[in-house]
């Protein structure tokens, strides 16, 4: 997360649009120097997804597939510490899709799961 402009020290920023294949950029106002790109709104929509399927799938595995979950949770709070997207590879994304398999699908959308509302969202993870 970005307190202050790295250049000149200044709190005020402002969120200009950007040119492909960027979505938007972070500017301060005091020095006009960029400050960072943001991200675009489907991978906020994706990441609020992905956080969602780890919770829900937090306690109901064990052994690797648990250690696997654990691991994944772990970077994607790193990543919204940092103020950045969690992203997962290739070979992520087919691992836990395995693991998915040998759940029932029934994923609830709702407040019941931590990460499950927008503002959740909003709270844990600052984007400027």
């Amino acid at each position: 997360m970005i307190n202050q402009c790295p250049s000149c020290g200044s709190t005020n920023f402002q969120v200009e649009d950007a040119a492909p294949p960027h979505n938007q950029k972070l500017i301060c106002v005091a020095c006009d120097r960029f400050v960072k790109w943001l991200p675009k709104p489907k991978n906020i929509e994706r990441h609020r997804e992905l956080k969602i399927r780890l919770e829900f799938l937090k306690n109901k595995v064990g052994g690797w597939d648990s250690a696997f979950i654990g691991n994944l949770i772990q970077n994607l709070r790193l990543s919204e510490r940092d103020g950045k997207i969690f992203k997962l590879s290739p070979r992520q994304s087919e691992c836990l899709e395995k693991i998915e398999v040998k759940i029932p699908k029934n994923i609830p959308l709702d407040s019941t799961v931590k990460g499950g509302r927008d503002d959740d969202l909003q709270k844990s993870t600052n984007w400027i």
